[in-house]
This record gives structure tokens, C-alpha cells and sequence, in this order.
């Protein structure tokens, strides 16, 4: 997906309402970059290296359902690694899509961009 169609998508969820946050295994050098790249204003912004633990330790989507203020079957993760942004957050009750831009084979719980998280 284009930095146009993530952008779009995250102010779209935004004006919806939903709580956004971003959770990465960055290594600290890469933080402020990345958030220099976002379009909205994150609720939450958890960083391995801040955690000191990395997906899929149960730690790490513990951090951010304590961030959020919100019960883990409230949250949906999406990333795209099958491991650790799909099976990792199901290990503490929440929901997950795996984000799978490759379209090879994934699980039920599939989107292949992030636009797909607003359509309907």
C-alpha cells in the first residue's frame, strides 16, 4: 500500500472514532522517523526497545492494551508478520488481521492493504 492509501486510512479511522497505536521492534534510532512519517496523532506509541521485550512476548500487547486503557478483546491488531502481529496478540484475547500485502497464503483473518480496514 502507498504512503497516500495509509495515510487516507489512518485519518479515516481516526474521524471514525478509533483509538490508533503503533507498536514496533524499531530499534530506537528509528522512532522519531517514523513518527515524523504519520499523518494523526497516535494514543499510544510502544517501542521495543522502551518495553525491552519484542513480538510475540505477551508483554509486548499487554503495553499496549495498558496505553490504550482498553480490555485486549477491544483491540485489533493488524501487522504484517503471521507470528508475531497475528498469533501473538490472540495469546492475551485480542482480535488480529493479518496484514498479507503478498497475497501468498495466510489465514482467514487476511486483508491484503489497509484500506480494507474501512471498507463497509
Amino acid at each position: 500500500m502507498s504512503k497516500k492509501g495509509t495515510t487516507s486510512t489512518l485519518l479515516e479511522l481516526r474521524k471514525a472514532g478509533f483509538k490508533i497505536a503503533v507498536y514496533s521492534n524499531l530499534a530506537r534510532p528509528y522512532a522519531a522517523p517514523v513518527m515524523a512519517l504519520l499523518p494523526v496523532t497516535l494514543d499510544a506509541c510502544i517501542w521495543s526497545f522502551e518495553v525491552r521485550a519484542i513480538k510475540p512476548e505477551p508483554i509486548i500487547y499487554s503495553s499496549v492494551s495498558d496505553a490504550l486503557n482498553i480490555a485486549p478483546s477491544k483491540i485489533l491488531f493488524v501487522g504484517d508478520t503471521l507470528l508475531a502481529d497475528y498469533i501473538g496478540p490472540q495469546s492475551i484475547g485480542m482480535r488480529s488481521v493479518h496484514l498479507n500485502r503478498k497475497n501468498t497464503p495466510s489465514t482467514n483473518s487476511t486483508i491484503n492493504s489497509l484500506a480494507e480496514l474501512v471498507k463497509n
